[in-house]
């Protein structure tokens, strides 16, 4: 019976062994990001509105990027038992380089879907709210500028409350100044504005925002971690050490034609 030295069991995998060549790798960063139950989680915070096709088209690429960095970490650690170790990195590295630039394009074109599909929930919330441009949205913020800050607070929670869309209009659609306003005190009445009128929009928005900010963070995880996954520096090492053997050879090789 013969029994197979270049191979080991680990963690129930056929692995290759490492032989006394190998040097050791650097341990795989990594973020929460690059784990799972992210879109779950923000579906639920959707709401009534889980079901959107731009925020569940996003958190597939979000899962593509997760399953693909595990399956890289994956193949990290399964050799083939008839590559050396400079040759497996190598070819990890290559196969990282592939993944990440096909996954730069999904991601684009996903945070590129969301953009748009604010503008359009903007639109709607715009609608929620009755907002309408009546031409006197000037004359209105020159009034709630110049009111006491208690008495413009109360004039437009009354907007609020009674979707007096046009000086709400006024309010959202101008710089906050010119309401005499700040750009937090303008943001909580707009955000008060919603959940009175449109409650399940505004949730929306807020899932919308964290999947666009979402992508973006995994894929500069992706990119950040890649060196540690690819074991960077000890590829730079081989490197040095291939070009220093094929210099050698090249001066036998001269050497030999000189015969």
């Amino acid at each position: 019976m013969t029994f197979r030295t270049d191979l080991v069991m680990n963690n129930g995998k056929l692995m290759a062994a490492p032989s006394a060549a190998d040097k050791p790798l650097p341990e795989v960063k990594h973020s929460d990001r690059l784990m799972k139950g992210w879109g779950e989680a923000l579906k639920r915070e959707a709401g009534k509105l889980s079901d959107d096709l731009t925020l569940n088209s996003a958190l597939l690429i979000h899962d593509s990027m997760v399953n693909t960095w595990h399956a890289l970490k994956e193949s990290r650690g399964v050799r083939n038992p008839n590559e050396t170790q400079a040759a497996h990195l190598h070819r990890l590295a290559n196969s990282t380089d592939r993944a990440i630039n096909g996954l730069a394009q999904k991601s684009q074109r996903a945070r590129d879907s969301i953009k748009a599909r604010l503008n359009d929930l903007s639109i709607q919330m715009d609608g929620a709210l009755g907002m309408k441009d009546k031409g006197q949205s000037a004359e209105l913020r020159a009034v709630l500028r110049n009111l006491s800050d208690e008495v413009r607070g109360d004039m437009i929670g009354k907007a609020i409350k009674e979707g007096d869309g046009e000086l709400l209009c006024a309010v959202f659609r101008g710089h906050p100044l010119l309401s005499g306003l700040s750009a937090q005190k303008m943001d909580a009445y707009r955000t008060q504005a919603l959940m009175t009128h449109a409650p399940d929009f505004l949730t929306l928005e807020r899932a919308l925002k964290k999947a666009d900010a979402l992508l973006s963070d995994t894929f500069l995880d992706m990119l950040s971690f890649s060196d540690s996954l690819t074991a960077k520096d000890l590829r730079d090492e081989y490197q040095k050490e291939e070009a220093k053997a094929l210099a050698a050879r090249d001066k036998a090789d001269q050497l030999i034609k000189a015969y």
